[in-house]
């Protein structure tokens, strides 16, 4: 019983966790930089990480923040 109430929290916080990432934006203004080459972002291709960072599409790899070095194609499963 209360295995299964703490993985429906779990589960109902990760949810919420979802959807709060779901529901944030970014604003990018003309002079908006780039936090690894330091050049204005603009209207060029940029990558959003979901923590919320913005780069050139050429200052980061696809699944990694190069400042924080997080990834982001890897799950993290806990049990």
């Amino acid at each position: 019983m209360i295995a299964a109430n703490l993985s429906q929290l779990e589960s109902l916080n990760a949810e919420i966790e979802q959807r709060e990432l779901e529901s944030a934006y970014l604003v990018i203004r003309d002079e908006t930089e780039c936090p690894w080459c330091n050049k204005t972002l603009g209207f060029k291709k940029i990558r959003i990480f979901p923590h919320g960072m913005a780069f050139h599409m050429r200052c980061a790899k696809p699944s990694e923040c190069p400042i924080t070095k997080q990834r982001f194609d890897i799950d993290i499963k806990t049990e």
